[in-house]
């Protein structure tokens, strides 16, 4: 079954880093989470969610930053941005739950880890109805497996 969805976790403040917002740094001239967004529309994923910092701490940040995150915004139509400010990843999904439709799969992805697209069409492809797909890159683990079943 092909994954057409994804909630991505962008609103953590870096503390253990102490660098800030990490799907926000930059790298090579863009912020991480525009690599991340990239890959999914390149992997075929046309409802995005992203669970970012509201507009007040966003104003904190480098400004650059702020700017391409903003740019990222406007790029991509399929973005839905929910902006709540700082949360920890357990309670992403119940922010923007209904943003996405819960009775077809949908990947969770932390801002700061882009997966590149052969990756996620990779995955997709293991996904079955009321399975859980958990991945890990190829040069860490041999495959990809489904392992758990959700009911």
């Amino acid at each position: 079954m092909k994954v057409r969805q994804a909630i991505i976790g962008a609103a953590g403040n870096g503390e253990r880093l102490g660098l800030g917002t990490k799907s926000l740094m930059i790298y090579k001239g863009r912020i991480i989470l525009d690599y991340l967004v990239e890959e999914c529309v390149k992997a075929g994923i046309d409802n995005i969610v992203i669970s970012a910092l509201s507009n007040e701490e966003l104003s904190k940040v480098e400004s650059q930053k702020a700017i391409l995150f903003k740019s990222l915004i406007a790029k991509y139509p399929q973005i839905k941005l929910k902006q709540e400010g700082t949360t920890s990843y357990g309670r992403i999904p119940d922010r923007v739950r209904h943003l996405v439709n819960t009775s077809q799969p949908f990947y969770f992805f932390c801002g700061q880890s882009p997966h590149p697209a052969s990756h996620l069409r990779k995955m997709s492809k293991h996904h079955s109805g009321g399975s859980l797909v958990v991945s890990g890159y190829k040069y860490r683990y041999d495959v990809i497996i489904p392992v758990a079943k959700v009911s």
